[in-house]
């Protein structure tokens, strides 16, 4: 899923304070889960190295909301 679908997790830098975020919208509900990139939200270079590994976090947490929210569907 990182792989082929890289743009399903939206990643973005605040511009107030620098820090890097992560988004996932559950394309089922419409909900969304954002968090702040740990644990060096304000290097750019961390980003670059680990994005992939930032994704397979937002879609970590979007896999578990679709079991719990919509596992009978």
């Amino acid at each position: 899923m990182v792989d082929e679908h890289p743009e399903h997790v939206e990643m973005w830098t605040e511009e107030r304070t620098g820090r890097m975020r992560y988004r996932v919208v559950c394309p089922q509900c419409g909900a969304d889960y954002e968090h702040r990139v740990k644990p060096r939200s304000t290097d750019r270079e961390f980003l670059a190295t680990f994005s992939t590994e930032v994704r397979m976090v937002g879609f970590d947490m979007l896999l578990n909301h679709m079991t719990a929210e919509h596992e009978e569907e």
